[in-house]
């Protein structure tokens, strides 16, 4: 779907584009700001990796032209899990998947933002259909952390 030379601009940019992700949600989401308010730096170096690896994800499926592979959701449901077990309300991870789609779709019309309607209306769609992908496995990943929780003891 992208030339290798977007490709690979991308990926060099992915720690920038975690930082700023990580940066943004503790500025915009009010629950992220408390918990990196809350830790010694940990968090905000645990959201950071969970970004990056999210902005991989969504990189690869970019260049292939293709949805999340199973084991990327896999990961993502675990991740979800994870943010379940540690009391992060569901509407908070969805809205961070969000904010990481809009500084991935911001990077590349940043390399670009000259394309012809059609490709930037392709890599639109491409966007949206990998965030219907992405946002039921990380809902999946809370239902899993749910029916653990309200299991007789």
């Amino acid at each position: 779907m992208i030339d290798a030379g977007l490709y690979e601009a991308l990926l060099e940019r992915l720690p920038e584009m975690a930082d700023e992700v990580a940066d943004r949600l503790v500025a915009e989401i009010p629950l992220y700001d408390k918990l990196a308010a809350g830790s010694t730096g940990a968090v905000t170096v645990d959201i950071r990796r969970v970004a990056e690896q999210n902005l991989r994800f969504f990189v690869r499926s970019f260049r292939a032209g293709r949805l999340p592979e199973p084991g990327e959701l896999a990961e993502i449901r675990s991740a979800a899990t994870l943010r379940a077990a540690k009391g992060v309300p569901l509407e908070a991870v969805i809205a961070a998947y969000h904010l990481g789609a809009r500084v991935a779709w911001d990077a590349v019309m940043a390399d670009k933002g000259r394309q012809d309607l059609a490709w930037i209306v392709t890599a639109q769609d491409h966007l949206i259909r990998y965030l219907q992908a992405v946002v039921p496995a990380v809902a999946a990943g809370y239902e899993q952390r749910i029916p653990a929780e309200k299991e007789p003891k």
